[in-house]
């Protein structure tokens, strides 16, 4: 398949992704909207205390109601969302070419597009580029230009900055750009410290001196261009003619423009739908230029090169300048596979008499590795060549739409992180509103009464109850094997001559040459990797059998805590957010038992959630015990039979032979060593953990001395509000503020772990 036709089914791959994507966005906007009807009705509440009945108690909880986090949270989830949506809107795939100044950046970039110095300024004389420009290959697209200016207040941010930087922040603030023509260059020089850097004063100076020139196409939007020759005086600082050269013009008109965006036809169709960013050079003294770099590699590129042209007699990696890079891009983007879609391309000049192939070389070979420089891909290409830079452009896109998986998932991964710190922030605000709702409640029911009412029926002949009525089932199983565990037993034992390998698999290695392929070094090989392929059968029991067990000894308990017959605490924590009940049973302990009155309980549910059974523990020393049999024999082992003096064919069969005898001795031992006890562990197993969960839930005693059924009654008591909202209503029917509290608690309440992070449910292990 040609390049062009992968990257187009990428593009569709992606562009399936969006209305799902754009669903997860509008759900984020909801909670977004819920977080401002919270501050609203806690505003409300605190600023009409008489009216609302808001005590000093409940006032307390009220403002312990904190939104803050969380909302800042929610913004930068809504921006992630809005990123990854426009990332997968593009109809192209996107290379970011970076580096040091004076490398070749502006070369390749005119090698792969076929345009020249007029459209992409790439001088031998000092720093040309003046504006980052974007190049689209469009089939049959003659030459088009649209040069986007800086807005009033996008410029403003880029002069505050300069200010910021030489002076320090906020000592000289702008209002508006404007402000600008206030200053002088000898006021502002004046102004700077000793020592202060003279060249990044140096583009504050072109502002200053040029502002007639560019402050007149702020705020013009864009200008069209059709003609390459039109577009020097927008994107370069000049017009490659040396500084005192008569023909040298200079240029400021950049100093207004945000970017141009070019759109022509590439001399190789075959690229597809291939968009290059180009960035200015690093080293550049202009301030902003890194997080711009950063900005255009995160947000605009599915991809990025960095391009080296080392020095033909010195060149090296280890210019501070490349491994600052690379420790910015690896900081930045390492959670995001960075290593799959960052290449290096080191130009190779020959030009002026001069070769730095050698250098090439020695970057690439060496100094990468030696600098621990992390790459998907390096190549040595002349940016000038136009075979080898296509060949290169090939190569790179080839690596890169095998790794694309990688780089669409480095992207969700950062809308996932940003969903479980939101997600963790929303459920701490979740737990302050239920308490202060639950305060309010409380000042108007006799919370004893109501609690007693329903104590029996939700702990003694509920939850505690069912909790004994398993406790004894499993007792009575004690005595009973674990079918499943049995079955995969006997099935491994059974098959176990299936594992042999065949005399015809025997033959053919004992007709090649090679002393590993001798008849008695074979059959030490064969011997072990029998060994190794029979204790593996036992093994993968864990995942056949005992997962599934704990799985449901895991989710019968939960039901029992969670259900409304049960202990109800689902109306706490929702079960249905947890596919995983473990992760249910350590996120409660977490967020409800952190006090210590509830050490006992804390660690119940964190040992049921963390309860294993596996063959390596009660299985594998009776395993490996009788598996000497199937140790590699000695010289002087009773099974040296003058094989070697034998047919090919008697070989294999000898070989054969002995390895199912000494497998069947095995497996006969192992029979009668596991004898009827072995099969009733695991029941065992699940027995005792349950003793221990419900002796700690029932009977054990709080670090001050209070009976558990006495902590478990003030827990209940400290979340009647939510618990019990339903039944609590009527206590509550004639109040307006009541109803007011509820509907937007509830509205609140409502969202789920997959309301902000439906991108990776899958992946977290959530419903």
């Amino acid at each position: 398949m040609e390049i062009k036709e992968r990257i187009d089914r990428v593009i569709s791959s992606r562009q399936k992704q969006l209305p799902h994507l754009q669903q997860c966005l509008e759900s984020v906007y909801k909670i977004q909207d819920s977080i401002t009807q919270i501050d609203s009705m806690k505003e409300t509440m605190l600023s009409n205390p008489d009216k609302y009945r808001v005590d000093s108690d409940i006032r307390d909880t009220v403002q312990g109601i904190q939104t803050n986090e969380l909302r800042n949270a929610v913004t930068l989830l809504i921006r992630r969302y809005k990123s990854v949506i426009e990332r997968f809107s593009r109809d192209q795939l996107n290379l970011a070419v970076i580096g040091k100044a004076r490398q070749g950046k502006s070369l390749l970039l005119q090698t792969i597009s076929g345009l020249g110095d007029d459209v992409i300024p790439a001088f031998p004389a000092g720093h040309c580029t003046g504006t980052r420009s974007v190049i689209s290959n469009v089939p049959q697209q003659s030459f088009k230009a649209t040069i986007l200016f800086f807005s009033p207040s996008d410029i403003l941010k880029v002069l505050q900055a300069y200010f910021d930087e030489l002076y320090g922040k906020d000592e000289i603030r702008l209002s508006r750009y404007e402000d600008i023509k206030k200053y002088t260059v000898e006021d502002l020089r004046a102004r700077l410290a000793v020592g202060q850097e003279q060249q990044t004063f140096a583009h504050l100076k072109e502002y200053i001196e040029h502002y007639a020139e560019w402050s007149q196409l702020i705020d013009k939007g864009q200008v069209v261009l059709t003609e390459p020759s039109e577009i020097q005086q927008y994107v370069a600082q000049h017009n490659g003619y040396d500084e005192y050269d008569p023909n040298r013009k200079t240029y400021h008109k950049y100093l207004a423009v945000k970017e141009a965006v070019i759109e022509c036809e590439f001399p190789n169709p075959d690229v597809g739908k291939l968009v290059l960013r180009d960035t200015i050079g690093l080293g550049d003294t202009a301030v902003g230029i890194t997080d711009s770099m950063i900005k255009t590699v995160g947000d605009e590129s599915d991809s990025a090169v960095i391009i080296v042209k080392p020095d033909p007699e010195c060149g090296t990696l280890q210019d501070k300048a490349y491994l600052d890079l690379h420790r910015e891009l690896r900081e930045k983007f390492g959670d995001r596979h960075f290593e799959k879609w960052l290449f290096w391309l080191f130009n190779h000049d020959s030009r002026n008499g001069k070769d730095n192939l050698t250098r090439c070389r020695v970057c690439k070979e060496n100094e990468m590795k030696e600098f621990g420089l992390q790459s998907a891909g390096s190549f040595i290409t002349d940016a000038s060549s136009k075979e080898q830079v296509y060949e290169f452009l090939f190569s790179l896109l080839d690596t890169l739409l095998t790794n694309i998986r990688f780089v669409d998932d480095g992207i969700l991964l950062d809308v996932h992180k940003q969903a479980e710190a939101a997600y963790s922030e929303y459920r701490k605000v979740q737990s302050a509103l239920r308490a202060a709702f639950n305060a309010v409640i409380m000042k108007e029911v006799d919370q004893f009464d109501f609690l007693g009412e329903r104590w029996d029926a939700l702990f003694d002949s509920g939850m505690m109850k069912k909790l004994k009525e398993y406790k004894t089932e499993l007792q009575f199983k004690q005595s009973e094997d674990c079918k499943a565990f049995r079955e995969a037993v006997n099935r491994i034992l059974t098959n176990s001559f299936k594992l042999l390998p065949s005399v015809e698999s025997l033959r053919e290695s004992l007709q090649k040459g090679g002393m590993n392929n001798e008849p008695y070094y074979l059959w030490g090989h064969e011997l072990d990797s029998l060994r190794t392929r029979f204790s593996q059968q036992f093994l993968e029991i864990d995942n056949e059998v005992f997962e599934g067990q704990i799985r449901e000894f895991r989710e019968r308990i939960v039901s029992m805590l969670a259900l409304e017959d049960g202990g109800k605490l689902g109306k706490l924590l929702p079960i249905s957010d947890y596919a995983d009940k473990a992760e249910w049973l350590l996120n409660f302990a977490e967020q409800y038992f952190q006090n210590d009155r509830y050490e006992n309980f804390r660690l119940a549910f964190e040992t049921i959630a963390r309860i294993q059974i596996s063959v390596r523990s009660f299985l594998m020393h009776r395993i490996q015990s009788c598996l000497d049999r199937l140790a590699n024999r000695s010289t002087d082992d009773r099974g040296d039979y003058q094989i070697a003096m034998q047919t090919t064919e008697a070989q294999a069969m000898s070989i054969h032979y002995q390895l199912r005898e000494r497998l069947g001795e095995v497996c006969e031992e192992l029979r009668f060593r596991f004898g009827e006890d072995l099969f009733r562990d695991p029941n065992r197993i699940l027995y005792s953990y349950l003793c221990e969960f419900y002796d700690r839930t029932n009977f054990s005693f709080a670090n001050h001395k209070r009976t558990a059924t006495e902590v478990w009654k003030s827990f209940y008591i400290s979340h009647m509000g939510t618990i019990w909202e339903d039944d609590l209503e009527e206590y509550q029917a004639s109040s307006a503020f009541y109803h007011n509290w509820k509907n937007t608690m509830e509205q609140f309440c409502s969202f789920r772990q997959q309301d902000f992070d439906s991108v990776a449910t899958e992946s977290n292990g959530k419903e």
